[in-house]
């Protein structure tokens, strides 16, 4: 999913605060001398290989809510080959998706080092099926949070998600954002801002109940329906 915002695409279905974590973290870490690559799913981009800033970028999955059988082999076999050509120290990956089974799998057997961290909270529930998903799908994503060498948690809330469910230990590290130099006398009104997309897990009503509780304050919402609810 990281793709759309390297890129700088625009019409996509969904992109945001977790696509946008890991490419801060990238960019980070090739401040500190790492080389970065991102292995990522076809959004109809004609290159399989590119350099976008200062990261190199596969195109490795396809992008199915539903994958059937021969995706899903044909995605675990592209990963397994682009993974042995640039075999990285570690496989760093976010977020409940499709792929950290085969992700976990190929690593492990090509002894490479793997980092998971959750988007949210439901990452760390156990046998919570989102739309759309197959049960499957759930069960191949919990078993590989016992494979993953470690493990990121964005709050204590989804450390103790984890360890009650798993029985494993993690790291809390929380969400960050690029703040960019400002003089302190800027000129600019200060007001509260919520970005992100509304749907039900994001609680968007608390953000709306609090601009109502301090009406001499400014409060300004940014973001878009989500058609399938993640709930």
């Amino acid at each position: 999913m990281c793709y759309p915002i390297l890129a700088g695409l625009r019409d996509i279905e969904s992109a945001g605060g977790s696509q946008t974590q890991l490419i801060l973290i990238a960019k980070e870490l090739v401040v500190q001398g790492w080389k970065v690559s991102f292995l990522v799913g076809d959004y109809g981009q004609d290159q399989k290989y590119e350099i976008i800033g200062n990261f190199e970028v596969y195109k490795v999955f396809t992008i199915l809510k539903k994958q059937k059988l021969f995706q899903f082999v044909n995605n675990f076999l592209q990963l397994r080959k682009i993974l042995h050509k640039i075999n990285p120290q570690i496989c760093f990956t976010r977020g409940e998706t499709g792929f950290l089974w085969p992700i976990a799998n190929v690593c492990e057997s090509a002894g490479i080092k793997t980092v998971y961290s959750s988007a949210h909270i439901t990452d760390f529930m156990r046998n919570h099926f989102i739309n759309g998903r197959s049960i499957i799908n759930r069960k191949l994503y919990e078993s590989s949070i016992c494979r993953v060498d470690r493990i990121i948690a964005q709050s204590k809330d989804q450390q103790k998600l984890l360890k009650d469910g798993f029985n494993r230990e993690s790291n809390v590290i929380y969400n960050s954002r690029y703040v960019p130099n400002q003089s302190a006398n800027s000129d600019q009104s200060d007001f509260f801002i919520y970005v992100g997309s509304i749907k039900k897990i994001k609680q968007p009503e608390v953000f709306i109940e609090l601009a109502k509780s301090l009406p001499h304050l400014r409060f300004v919402m940014i973001g878009g329906s989500y058609e399938k609810d993640r709930s």
